[in-house]
């Protein structure tokens, strides 16, 4: 079984570099203390054109960046960051066949769990642990969920 995840709005990496730029360079957030929901957290604007991201699950620790940060530094320091732009843009900023291979593999082994019928499970794939499995009728992963981004919401349905 080979599984994708649909993306809410299929793209390239020009997509993740537009809104990259438009972030550093204050389009999004233009004005010091301005902030905006970005992934799983929330970007705040500071003084000197740097930038502070939080996420959700660790709002005490802060991330700051400027438009010196690579996209791939960014996507290697914030996995969940990562993962929100694989969701929502289909790319992985740091794909290359070798991260390609182990996202299939972990796909693969969640696609192989059995569970109760209807029941639904937290999973953990690696980039995030923000994904579900829902059983379907026959005990085999029938559906997986992420609700990584609070931008984006992804759901596919398991196709054999």
């Amino acid at each position: 079984v080979n599984f994708l995840i649909p993306t809410a709005e299929a793209g390239s990496m020009g997509d993740v570099e537009r809104e990259y730029n438009q972030l550093v360079n204050g389009v999004l957030v233009p004005k010091t203390g301005d902030s905006m929901p970005w992934g799983d957290g929330n970007v705040v604007r500071q003084a000197n054109d740097r930038l502070v991201y939080s996420e959700a699950n660790k709002p005490n620790k802060a991330y700051v960046f400027d438009k010196g940060t690579s996209l791939e530094k960014l996507a290697k320091d914030l996995p969940n960051l990562r993962a929100d732009w694989m969701i929502r843009y289909g790319v992985d900023v740091l794909g290359t066949p070798s991260s390609y291979k182990e996202n299939q593999q972990l796909f693969d082994r969640v696609l192989g769990k059995t569970g109760q019928p209807g029941e639904t499970e937290k999973v953990n794939l690696g980039i995030s642990g923000n994904f579900s499995v829902t059983y379907g009728s026959d005990g085999k992963v029938s559906k997986i969920t992420s609700a990584i981004s609070r931008l984006a919401r992804c759901s596919a349905s398991v196709v054999t």
